[in-house]
């Protein structure tokens, strides 16, 4: 019981930890968004800076959303079994 708790709590403080950088790359873009130039001319070199860092922002989560292992959001087998035999019970 005690292992199975455990691997809840982690599996909890991890996906707690990935919506935190989620939301910090979230404010991070808009931040960015912010202190982008309004259109008009002659502004093309920050134009292109503030691509180039949309583009590398972009690329770190997607490369954190590739890496996150699915099996941490998925219940284990032995856990739905037992939540279905509980229900079974109940009625």
């Amino acid at each position: 019981m005690k292992a199975s708790r455990r691997g809840a709590s982690l599996a909890v403080g991890v996906a707690g930890g990935l919506i935190s950088l989620l939301l910090l790359a979230s404010w991070s873009l808009s931040l960015t968004r912010e202190r982008a130039p309004s259109h008009g001319g002659g502004h093309a070199e920050p134009w292109r800076e503030t691509n180039a860092w949309l583009e590398h922002e972009r690329f770190l989560l997607r490369t954190l959303m590739d890496n996150v292992p699915e099996h941490l959001f998925q219940r284990p087998q032995a856990v739905r079994a037992q939540q279905s035999a509980h229900l079974r019970m109940l009625g």
